[in-house]
């Protein structure tokens, strides 16, 4: 017989499942009140370690590199790249200019 597979649902609703969904749920909620507290630096942050963990991945998965021969030049114009132009520069660009443009088409 073969063995099954949980689905998805069913794990995360296992007891021994490493986040409870009461913790996750305020985490979330968490996230979302710094977002709306400080969204440039939210947004900056956020752009920034996505970058960098695209890189990093880019470089292991795909290049074959191990943790310790990874390009840290490149991987540092990535973070640079990630949080000053699409977190600091598209937050401007797309909610500042973009209202004064054409007024309304950004959230309040």
């Amino acid at each position: 017989q073969e063995p099954r597979v949980p689905s998805l649902l069913s794990s995360l609703l296992s007891p021994t499942t490493m986040f409870s969904l009461p913790s996750l749920s305020a985490t979330i909620r968490s996230l979302n009140a710094m977002a709306a507290a400080r969204p440039v630096a939210f947004g900056a942050t956020s752009a920034a370690f996505k970058t960098t963990t695209a890189d990093v991945l880019v470089q292991t998965a795909v290049e074959g590199r191990s943790l310790e021969t990874l390009d840290l030049r490149r991987t540092a114009v990535f973070t640079l790249f990630g949080g000053g132009w699409m977190g600091f520069g598209q937050y401007y660009l797309y909610c500042r200019l973009f209202e004064r443009l054409v007024p309304g088409t950004t959230a309040p």
